[in-house]
């Protein structure tokens, strides 16, 4: 697999989180809570326009008559209808695992959530097989850290996902829109990056992207090892891509949109990185008190990590259609 082109993904997830968060303000019903998320729609804008001018040069600034949904579905569709069909689910993954209004927190309805992600899950070349296939995979992965919350279509949420990726509390920086920088001017800031890609990880680090990171070959770098790459993170953050990765396999993996990888071999991954997260809590376990934070950190990440080590194995494959 070629590793995802950097620019490209992040104009593709701005684009997406945007298009959600729109989606999700026009649903909303309680006229204080949509003033923000429409304060937050106009910062989104400003960010992804700044970072992309090019790109984006023939959308008008969101706020008035534009840019409308349908225009944000062309450019949508231009910047990622090319990609293989692995990039396009990859991306569908972390918009769903992300947050639309990151790094602030605003509640939403699940129904409009899901609503909103299925008008970018078309464009993207998921049919109503593959949809209904996406909420499962999505509320089986899901269910092994909150059971029941995310069965209940009335219950309105904080965060779209379980997990949330980002807890940012910097204030928001002045973007300079006469500043055409680009995306690694404009994204310098952790605050910008949680703007664009609703908190995703994957933004600043494409190795990590929708889960795939546990079947990507890592480089000379060490830290591009899995363990690492977890054991860098927030716990929070951590069971996250453990969510994702068993979405990859049950939407990527298993209906066969990635050459050369099997289910097998996600196991194998999986039971890899346990072992090494097991190596690392020993080698903690003599150099720290019992009760260390560090310790509680690493034995709840080893344990979220069986657990997604079990529920990979034990699911029958369902394949998606192509």
């Amino acid at each position: 697999m070629q590793r995802i082109e950097q620019r490209g993904y992040r104009l593709g997830l701005g684009l997406a989180t945007l298009l959600v968060a729109i989606q999700l303000t026009d649903k909303e019903a309680d006229e204080r809570r949509r003033a923000r998320k429409q304060s937050v729609l106009a910062e989104k804008w400003t960010v992804l326009r700044t970072a992309f001018p090019e790109e984006l040069a023939d959308l008008q600034g969101y706020g008035g008559t534009g840019p409308s949904v349908r225009q944000l579905l062309a450019a949508f569709e231009a910047a990622t209808g090319a990609w293989p069909v692995e990039h396009r689910r990859t991306l569908l993954i972390d918009v769903l695992m992300g947050d639309p209004f990151a790094p602030y927190e605003l509640k939403v309805a699940v129904d409009d959530a899901r609503h909103a992600i299925r008008t970018i899950a078309v464009p993207l070349g998921l049919d109503e097989t593959d949809i209904g296939r996406l909420w499962q995979v999505w509320d089986d992965a899901l269910s092994a850290y909150r059971p029941s919350r995310w069965r209940r279509p009335d219950h309105r949420i904080k965060r779209i996902p379980a997990l949330a990726t980002v807890e940012l509390v910097v204030p928001p920086p002045q973007v300079d829109t006469a500043d055409d920088g680009g995306a690694d001017d404009v994204l310098a800031s952790d605050h910008n990056l949680a703007l664009l890609a609703g908190g995703s990880l994957s933004v600043t680090d494409t190795t990590m992207a929708g889960g795939m990171w546990l079947l990507t070959p890592p480089g000379p770098d060490a830290h591009e090892q899995p363990s690492r790459q977890l054991l860098a993170l927030p716990l929070a953050s951590a069971r996250a891509e453990l969510v994702k990765a068993q979405m990859a396999q049950a939407l990527i993996v298993e209906p066969g949109h990635r050459d050369g990888c099997t289910t097998d071999g996600v196991v194998d991954a999986l039971e890899a990185l346990r072992d090494d997260v097991a190596e690392r809590l020993d080698a903690e376990r003599e150099r720290n008190e019992d009760d260390a934070v560090r310790i509680r950190t690493i034995e709840a990440l080893l344990q979220a990590i069986v657990r997604t080590h079990d529920r990979v194995r034990h699911t029958p494959a369902t394949p998606a259609a192509a």
